[in-house]
């Protein structure tokens, strides 16, 4: 038995350290125990902010997966952005539908790992957004927040949910209006210092515009800058994610393979960022998620041409290397979202079909092979 608890030990540590913020780890716990007693961990850690315990990582490593889909042909015309949220023990799935102006809901009261309970229209929000494409979820004070970009007019629009992501939205206002041109991707981050910053892809111009919102996202969002990213061509898809004190963001293209990397520092207002660039991205990219498993990063792209593209990095991405590559069939029409959603160990892709009006979901993307008609999954 004190082999067992060792070895979990150690992968708890390893998931500490690929996702803290140059955290010191240190747990503390007794090295034998009876079989079927229950065993406690004392975190004794240094310099960590949130910790997810996973005693099963590197799924990404070996994926294997089942797929599903539900169809919202009565809902959707052209989606595009979605997004996960998690509260009071359900999930939430957002999805914006581009070409007719709705916001929608999926409820997973019983679990995403399951099939949704209830779908929502939403609307326009109050004619907040004509064309919603890029979305981002924020919470503040309890509260959730989703920024929508709308793609034809060059507007931001934010929604909250005061009463709770299940009920409807308790506030909608345009909080960008100008300056952005065909925007799609947006991702929120917020600093140690507690300031809040948005990036938003330019599509025309191939441009990433960074916005400051101070320390709440209820503030006027001012514009820090606008910056050319480097061998872009139809900038579309963008996310965000810390590498111990440094910020990165990856992007790509819609006419172009090449990926860029940008490498914010450890304060995003003390400089402009520093871009790698790879010719490694598919063609007709039309968003990205990045990931943390396994001491590895990983990209998921959604392309136009019905496959996940899944790439795997190393364990740092200050000097980005791609290990491999491998692409995965999950619709038969152009992806136009890709979401990535971690459910205690097991990971969750959600991934829109721009044309289908379907949304593809991937169940845990694991070590998971589907049973025979019938019956449950096996796991291994």
């Amino acid at each position: 038995m004190r082999k067992v608890i060792v070895f979990l030990f150690f992968q708890v540590f390893l998931n500490i350290v690929t996702k803290g913020q140059c955290p010191s780890p240190s747990f503390i716990i007794n090295d034998t125990a009876c079989q079927g007693a229950q065993i406690s961990f004392t975190n004794t850690s240094l310099n960590g902010t949130n910790f997810s315990w996973d005693f099963c990582t590197g799924d990404l490593l070996h994926p294997s997966y089942d797929t599903s889909s539900e169809s919202l042909n009565t809902l959707l015309q052209t989606p595009a952005g979605v997004v996960t949220i998690s509260e009071s023990g359900s999930e939430y799935v957002f999805v914006c539908s581009r070409d007719n102006g709705r916001l929608v809901r999926l409820e997973y009261g019983n679990g995403i790992e399951n099939p949704s309970t209830g779908v929502t229209d939403l609307g326009n929000l109050s004619g907040t957004v004509g064309n919603p494409n890029g979305i981002a979820a924020f919470q503040e004070s309890g509260i959730w927040y989703l920024l929508l970009t709308d793609v034809f007019s060059g507007r931001v629009g934010l929604t909250a949910f005061g009463n709770g992501v299940s009920q409807a939205p308790t506030l909608n206002q345009i909080i960008i209006n100008g300056g952005l041109s065909l925007p799609r991707s947006i991702k929120v981050f917020k600093e140690a210092t507690d300031s809040i910053f948005a990036f938003v892809t330019n599509y025309t111009g191939n441009t990433l515009s960074v916005f400051s919102f101070g320390t709440s996202i209820l503030n006027a969002p001012q514009l820090l800058y606008n910056i050319p990213i480097p061998n872009s061509n139809g900038l579309i898809a963008l996310d965000i994610i810390k590498d111990c004190n440094h910020l990165f963001g990856v992007m790509c293209s819609y006419n172009s393979t090449d990926i860029a990397i940008a490498d914010f520092g450890s304060s995003i207002t003390s400089s402009l960022p520093t871009f790698t660039s790879m010719s490694a991205g598919p063609q007709r990219a039309n968003d990205i998620s990045i990931v943390s498993d396994g001491q590895h990063f990983f990209n998921v792209i959604a392309s136009g041409f019905g496959v996940m593209i899944l790439q795997q990095f190393g364990s740092s991405l200050v000097s980005p290397v791609l290990e491999q590559s491998s692409q995965f069939s999950v619709a038969s029409n152009s992806i136009s979202g890709s979401g990535m959603f971690k459910k205690k160990s097991k990971w969750y892709g959600l991934f829109p079909q721009e044309y289908g009006n379907v949304l593809s979901r991937l169940d845990g993307v694991t070590l998971r092979r589907k049973g025979r008609k019938g019956q449950e999954p096996r796991y291994q």
